[in-house]
């Protein structure tokens, strides 16, 4: 089975709310956005009379004359700010547990569950154009107006996007390894457009290519997912400008991949592309 591929990249986009990071998205991008919150859970039967299933809207931005919105939206956001308003007092409301398949009133146990796995998270993900399901929006979104990008997730200072050309982890080792014909110049295309995108969004010194299978880290800054990838001894972590421009370190990773050795992280500091020089 492929593992699906993530890409880690630094950003400095303004996420201390969710309608600041619309705004500061909208302009540099330019495009519309709607924002708010998804809820297909049943928290928005605490007070139905201010939430509802589905896309919660908050607010729009709008910076061109097109009627077309692209959505934005944050994680598990209800759950948090119901119980920071109200305590346990939701606790209390019958409608909400009824399809989380637990007894009813809630015990400790259950309490104290929801407490861990939804309220005490630290980590707000927003997701950007990630509205699959149709929620009777009065908008026309529509997916991201740039062709080949599938979707971008945005934590405190790192985002994760991915471009259509490589969606899967298997691909990019495929390429590098030179049985896809003329695979190291096309994923070295393919590397050029993630930078250039990524740098929309920031200065982008290096990013991480890594599986969906190593990544489990709900990481709120980018030095600490760095330093568990780092710290990861999974398998060989490989930087790609090394590979494209060492032979000795090139040789070592087609040795390692005929042994069915594969890596779970990739490191680029598009050195190599800056120089546009390979062995």
């Amino acid at each position: 089975m492929g593992k699906d591929l993530c890409i880690f990249s630094r950003h400095n986009l303004d996420t201390s709310t969710i309608k600041n990071l619309a705004i500061d998205l909208a302009n540099r991008l330019n495009v519309n956005i709607v924002y708010g919150f998804v809820d297909d859970y049943n928290f928005w039967r605490f007070d139905t009379s201010k939430y509802k299933y589905g896309f919660n809207i908050e607010g729009d931005i709008k910076v061109n004359d097109s009627e077309i919105f692209v959505s934005l939206t944050v994680d598990d956001y209800l759950p948090k700010k119901l119980y920071q308003e109200f305590g346990d007092d939701i606790f209390n409301c019958e409608e909400i547990w009824k399809d989380f398949y637990v007894e009813f009133p809630l015990n400790e146990e259950s309490k104290n569950k929801f407490v861990k796995d939804w309220s005490n998270k630290v980590v707000f993900q927003f997701d950007f154009n990630m509205m699959d399901d149709d929620y009777s929006l009065d908008y026309t979104c529509l997916s991201f107006p740039e062709n080949d990008l599938t979707s971008i997730t945005i934590n405190k200072d790192y985002l994760n996007f991915r471009l259509e050309f490589l969606a899967t982890w298997n691909g990019i080792t495929y390429m590098v390894n030179e049985e896809y014909e003329d695979g190291k110049s096309r994923l070295n295309d393919y590397r050029q457009r993630h930078r250039d995108f990524a740098r929309i969004f920031g200065e982008v010194e290096k990013c991480y290519y890594t599986s969906m299978g190593v990544y489990n880290y709900e990481c709120e800054f980018f030095a600490e997912l760095e330093n568990k990838l780092m710290a990861s001894e999974n398998e060989p972590i490989y930087t790609f400008s090394e590979l494209f421009t060492n032979e000795k370190s090139f040789s070592e990773f087609q040795k390692n991949i005929n042994n069915g050795i594969f890596p779970d992280v990739y490191i680029d500091d598009f050195k190599d592309l800056e120089k546009n020089t390979q062995f």
